[in-house]
C-alpha cells in the first residue's frame, strides 16, 4: 500500500498528458516534456503484448530451463523492441512530429527500421503460444491458423515483402498523404499501422532462415537504396516539401529547409545504415554455403507442427 501511495503521489506531480495530434499546436523546447501521449489505444495493446510475452517466456523457462526454447538474447531483443515502440508512440517524440519534420522522420525510422527487427528476433509467436493455457497451445494446428500462417509466409517472401514496405514508405511520404495524416488522426493511425505492418513483414522475410539468403540480401539492399533516395530528395530539395510545418522549426533554432534536410539526413544515414548492416550480414550468410541452407525455426510466425512438438 505504501508503494502504491508513493507511486500515486509521484504520478500526481506529473503534468497532465497531452494526447498526440490533439490540437496540432507547435511545441517549444521548454514544453516538450509535458507532451507524453498516454493514449489507451496505444498503451493497452503494448501492455497486453508485454504481459503475454513475459508470461510465455517465464513458463517456457520453468519447463525447459532458462535460455531454452526462447534464448535469453532473443527475449532481450523483444523487450528492447518494446522500449523502442514506447519511445516512438508514447514519449514526446510523437507530438513533436507535428512541429518538426525531423522528429516525425525519426519516429518513422523507429517504427520501420529499429523496432520491427528487434521484435522479429524475439520470436514472439513462440512466447505467446506458451502464454496460452495448455489446452489451447495446439491452436497453431487448426486449419485457420495454418491458413493464416501460409498467407503470412507468402507475404513474407523477401522480394515481395521488400517491395510492399518500400511502396508503403514512398506513398505515405508523398506531400498530399503525408499532410493528410498530420491533419486527420484516423489517417495518421492508418499510416503508422501500415508502416509498422509492412516493416514487420519485410524484416520477418529478411531474417527467416527459410528464405533464400540471396533474396533476403537483395531485399534489404533495395530498402537501403529506396530509403536513401527518399532521404536524398529531402536533403537536396530547394524548398520545403510539406506546407504543414510552415515556420514551426524556428522554435527549435532551425529554418524549415534545415529541418527538412535533417529529416532527409536521418533517413539517408541512420535508416540507411541499419539496412546496410543488415545487407552485409545477409550477404555474408548467402556466401556461406554451410549456413545458407539450414532449416531452423522461423523468426516470425512459426510452423504449427514445430511449435506443438516443442511444447509436449
Amino acid at each position: 500500500m505504501k508503494r502504491a501511495a508513493a507511486l500515486a503521489a509521484m504520478l500526481a506531480l506529473l503534468p497532465p498528458p497531452a494526447f498526440a495530434h490533439g490540437d496540432g499546436l507547435p511545441i517549444s523546447p521548454l514544453e516538450i516534456w509535458h507532451h507524453w501521449s498516454f493514449d489507451p489505444l496505444v498503451c493497452i495493446p503494448l501492455l497486453l503484448v508485454h504481459w503475454l510475452y513475459g508470461r510465455g517466456v517465464i513458463r517456457a523457462w520453468k519447463q525447459a530451463d532458462i535460455g531454452r526454447i526462447v534464448p535469453v538474447w532473443r527475449a532481450a531483443c523483444f523487450f528492447a523492441g518494446e522500449v523502442v515502440l514506447v519511445a516512438a508512440l508514447i514519449a514526446p517524440l510523437d507530438p513533436l512530429g507535428e512541429t518538426l519534420l525531423s522528429a516525425h522522420m525519426a519516429q518513422h525510422i523507429l517504427l520501420t527500421a529499429v523496432a520491427p527487427p528487434l521484435l522479429v528476433l524475439g520470436i514472439p509467436v513462440i512466447a505467446w503460444t506458451w502464454a496460452l493455457p495448455p489446452g489451447w497451445r495446439r491452436v497453431g494446428t487448426t486449419p485457420l491458423a495454418r491458413g493464416l500462417g501460409a498467407l503470412a509466409d507468402v507475404l513474407s517472401r523477401p522480394l515481395l515483402a521488400g517491395f510492399v514496405a518500400t511502396a508503403v514508405m514512398w506513398a505515405w511520404h508523398a506531400p498530399a498523404l503525408f499532410e493528410a495524416a498530420l491533419v486527420d488522426e484516423a489517417i495518421h493511425t492508418v499510416e503508422h499501422i501500415s508502416f509498422f505492418a509492412g516493416a514487420v513483414l519485410a524484416w520477418r522475410a529478411a531474417l527467416s532462415p527459410y528464405a533464400s539468403a540471396v533474396a533476403a540480401a537483395g531485399a534489404t539492399l533495395v530498402a537501403f537504396m529506396a530509403g536513401g533516395m527518399l532521404g536524398g530528395v529531402m536533403c537536396l530539395a530547394p524548398a520545403p516539401l510539406y506546407d504543414w510545418y510552415g515556420n514551426r522549426a524556428l522554435l527549435w533554432g532551425m529554418s524549415p529547409l534545415e529541418d527538412q534536410q535533417l529529416a532527409g539526413l536521418l533517413m539517408w544515414v541512420v535508416a540507411g545504415g541499419i539496412y546496410l548492416v543488415a545487407f552485409a550480414v545477409l550477404a555474408f550468410r548467402a556466401a556461406d554455403p554451410a549456413g545458407s541452407g539450414r532449416s531452423r525455426p522461423s523468426h516470425g510466425i512459426i510452423r504449427a507442427s514445430t511449435s506443438s512438438r516443442s511444447m509436449k
